[in-house]
């Protein structure tokens, strides 16, 4: 923690998810092989395919969610994360969890599933807009 910085509240057992993309390739192919000689060939064809793109909700880790009075922290065994207040764009409430998006060039938002989202979403909102 920063220098003079203080503990508003600490969530446990909570669990952080991100968005993630997958991207399949689907389509035919078609063509003609032609032998030019002993382990050499010639092929001629064409592919016609198009890229899937399908996102999912991939959990990255149990821990943590600590709000302190300049960030908002997240703390497990395997990841931790340090989102300043400063630089959070939004806080979308949810019935199990919270979504916050922070400034960045490749920012993806951040998903942690709680016990009290509604609590969480307005302190940090409170938080951002006091700063």
């Amino acid at each position: 923690m920063e220098r003079g910085e203080s503990i508003i509240w600490v969530f446990n057992d909570v669990t952080f998810s991100m968005i993630r993309s997958q991207t399949q390739w689907a389509g035919r192919s078609q063509g003609v092989s032609v032998r030019i000689m002993k382990g050499v060939y010639y092929r001629a064809g064409m592919s016609m395919g198009q890229p899937i793109q399908t996102q999912y909700l991939s959990t990255e880790a149990r821990g943590d969610l600590v709000i302190t009075s300049r960030n908002v922290y997240f703390v497990s065994s395997s990841k931790s994360l340090k989102i300043p207040i400063k630089k959070i764009i939004s806080v979308q409430a949810y019935s199990d969890g919270i979504q916050i998006t922070r400034d960045g060039v490749s920012a993806r938002p951040m998903i942690f599933i709680l016990d009290d989202p509604w609590f969480a979403s307005n302190a940090i909102v409170r938080l951002a807009s006091a700063s």
